[in-house]
């Protein structure tokens, strides 16, 4: 049933979301861990400085870069700058964070003893009290 007030739907993007289709990009950054060789990832990536915005290369991009194997979840960020949008693939995980073990330290060398070793201000007393100077 036509009324007097035609209604028209549009598709727009979801609330919170900006869509920067066909806006400039000036910069294209990829974030991954350290000893990743970047440069050899920047093929896989369709968005190219100078292009306008593209999602579906944005997009396109990411699955590129997951089928590389090496990263469990690639994100962009996109930041406008005022000589075009900076694109950062994110690729996860960043950062490798290691442990060092050191077996036989506890046997050794105990925290209070170590903050005594260090003279910490506040431990001089107890250091002093308990025979550990």
């Amino acid at each position: 049933m036509a009324g007097p007030f035609p209604l028209r739907l549009h598709a727009q993007p979801a609330q919170g979301q900006i869509s920067y289709e066909g806006e400039k990009v000036g910069f294209v950054d990829l974030v991954v861990r350290p000893g990743v060789d970047a440069e050899a990832l920047y093929p896989l990536i369709l968005q190219k400085e100078g292009e306008p915005y593209s999602q579906e290369k944005v997009q396109n991009s990411i699955a590129a870069l997951k089928q590389a194997g090496r990263f469990s979840k690639v994100g962009v960020v996109v930041t406008p700058e005022a000589t075009g949008l900076r694109v950062a693939f994110v690729a996860q995980p960043a950062f490798y964070v290691g442990m060092i073990y050191f077996p036989d330290a506890l046997k050794e060398l105990n925290y209070s003893r170590l903050l005594c070793k260090e003279q910490h201000p506040l431990e001089r007393r107890r250091c002093t009290l308990f025979g550990h100077a």
